[in-house]
Protein backbone atom coordinates (compact mmCIF):
# COMPACT_ATOMS: atom_id res chain seq x y z
CA UNK A 1 0.00 0.00 0.00
CA UNK A 2 2.79 2.06 0.85
CA UNK A 3 4.56 2.01 -2.83
CA UNK A 4 0.95 2.79 -4.13
CA UNK A 5 1.45 6.18 -2.15
CA UNK A 6 4.98 6.87 -3.36
CA UNK A 7 4.60 6.04 -6.96
CA UNK A 8 1.12 8.38 -6.93
CA UNK A 9 3.11 11.15 -5.48
CA UNK A 10 5.87 10.57 -7.86
CA UNK A 11 3.98 10.82 -10.90
CA UNK A 12 2.32 14.31 -9.81
CA UNK A 13 5.20 16.66 -10.66
CA UNK A 14 4.82 20.33 -10.90
CA UNK A 15 5.00 21.89 -14.41
CA UNK A 16 7.03 24.93 -14.44
CA UNK A 17 5.38 28.11 -14.77
CA UNK A 18 7.75 29.23 -17.80
CA UNK A 19 6.02 26.36 -19.48
CA UNK A 20 2.96 28.14 -19.59
CA UNK A 21 4.14 31.32 -20.82
CA UNK A 22 5.68 29.64 -23.76
CA UNK A 23 2.38 27.39 -24.58
CA UNK A 24 0.50 30.82 -24.50
CA UNK A 25 3.48 32.94 -25.91
CA UNK A 26 4.18 30.71 -29.02
CA UNK A 27 1.20 30.76 -31.06
CA UNK A 28 0.93 34.20 -31.13
CA UNK A 29 4.63 34.65 -32.37
CA UNK A 30 3.77 32.31 -35.00
CA UNK A 31 0.47 34.90 -36.08
CA UNK A 32 2.80 38.04 -36.15
CA UNK A 33 5.81 36.06 -37.99
CA UNK A 34 2.79 34.47 -40.44
CA UNK A 35 1.49 38.48 -40.71
CA UNK A 36 4.88 39.93 -41.23
CA UNK A 37 5.56 36.78 -43.65
CA UNK A 38 2.50 37.53 -46.04
CA UNK A 39 3.03 41.41 -45.85
CA UNK A 40 6.79 41.19 -46.77
CA UNK A 41 5.82 38.65 -50.00
CA UNK A 42 2.91 41.19 -50.62
CA UNK A 43 0.23 37.95 -50.56
CA UNK A 44 -3.44 38.63 -51.38
CA UNK A 45 -4.83 41.79 -53.02
CA UNK A 46 -5.31 45.24 -51.79
CA UNK A 47 -8.46 46.33 -51.09
CA UNK A 48 -8.04 50.07 -50.10
CA UNK A 49 -11.60 51.53 -49.89
CA UNK A 50 -10.69 54.91 -51.48
CA UNK A 51 -8.21 55.34 -54.39
CA UNK A 52 -6.58 58.83 -55.55
CA UNK A 53 -8.42 59.60 -59.08
CA UNK A 54 -7.33 63.40 -59.20
CA UNK A 55 -5.77 65.35 -56.96
CA UNK A 56 -8.81 67.11 -55.76
CA UNK A 57 -11.23 63.23 -55.98
CA UNK A 58 -10.72 59.76 -54.41
CA UNK A 59 -13.04 57.45 -55.84
CA UNK A 60 -14.11 53.76 -54.50
CA UNK A 61 -11.44 51.38 -55.44
CA UNK A 62 -13.90 49.35 -57.86
CA UNK A 63 -12.33 46.29 -57.49
CA UNK A 64 -13.47 46.27 -53.43
CA UNK A 65 -16.35 43.93 -54.61
CA UNK A 66 -13.64 41.50 -55.49
CA UNK A 67 -13.15 40.72 -52.15
CA UNK A 68 -17.16 39.32 -51.52
CA UNK A 69 -17.90 38.05 -54.89
CA UNK A 70 -14.93 36.72 -56.26
CA UNK A 71 -16.70 33.81 -57.83
CA UNK A 72 -19.42 35.74 -60.16
CA UNK A 73 -19.54 37.46 -63.12
CA UNK A 74 -21.30 40.60 -63.00
CA UNK A 75 -19.72 42.20 -59.80
CA UNK A 76 -21.75 44.44 -58.28
CA UNK A 77 -20.57 48.54 -58.63
CA UNK A 78 -21.13 51.83 -57.22
CA UNK A 79 -21.78 54.38 -59.80
CA UNK A 80 -21.85 57.34 -58.10
CA UNK A 81 -18.66 56.96 -55.73
CA UNK A 82 -16.54 59.89 -55.90
CA UNK A 83 -15.65 62.21 -53.46
CA UNK A 84 -13.54 65.56 -52.67
CA UNK A 85 -10.43 64.44 -50.93
CA UNK A 86 -10.94 67.45 -48.24
CA UNK A 87 -13.89 68.85 -47.23
CA UNK A 88 -15.08 72.29 -48.34
CA UNK A 89 -15.70 74.15 -45.07
CA UNK A 90 -19.20 75.13 -46.13
CA UNK A 91 -20.35 71.70 -46.71
CA UNK A 92 -21.55 68.16 -44.47
CA UNK A 93 -21.07 64.64 -45.98
CA UNK A 94 -23.85 62.10 -45.92
CA UNK A 95 -22.83 58.52 -45.85
CA UNK A 96 -25.27 56.13 -46.49
CA UNK A 97 -24.98 52.81 -44.64
CA UNK A 98 -26.74 49.87 -45.72
CA UNK A 99 -26.58 46.89 -48.28
CA UNK A 100 -28.15 46.39 -51.58
CA UNK A 101 -31.09 48.63 -51.11
CA UNK A 102 -28.67 51.65 -49.83
CA UNK A 103 -26.57 51.22 -53.16
CA UNK A 104 -29.84 50.85 -55.52
CA UNK A 105 -29.82 47.36 -56.47
CA UNK A 106 -31.65 45.90 -58.50
CA UNK A 107 -32.69 49.22 -60.22
CA UNK A 108 -28.97 50.37 -60.44
CA UNK A 109 -28.22 54.08 -61.40
CA UNK A 110 -32.09 55.17 -61.59
CA UNK A 111 -33.06 54.77 -58.11
CA UNK A 112 -30.14 54.73 -55.45
CA UNK A 113 -30.98 55.55 -52.04
CA UNK A 114 -28.05 58.46 -52.43
CA UNK A 115 -29.72 60.09 -55.38
CA UNK A 116 -32.89 60.85 -53.93
CA UNK A 117 -31.35 62.23 -51.00
CA UNK A 118 -28.57 64.24 -52.58
CA UNK A 119 -31.44 65.70 -54.94
CA UNK A 120 -33.76 65.81 -52.09
CA UNK A 121 -30.60 68.20 -50.06
CA UNK A 122 -29.86 70.33 -53.69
Amino acid sequence: MNENNIYKQESKKKIPNWFYWVIFILPILFLIFLEISLRFFNYGNDYKEWIDLTERFEILNPDIANKYFSNIENIPFSSESFLLKTKPENSFRVISLGGSSGAGYPYQNSGSFTKYVRKALE
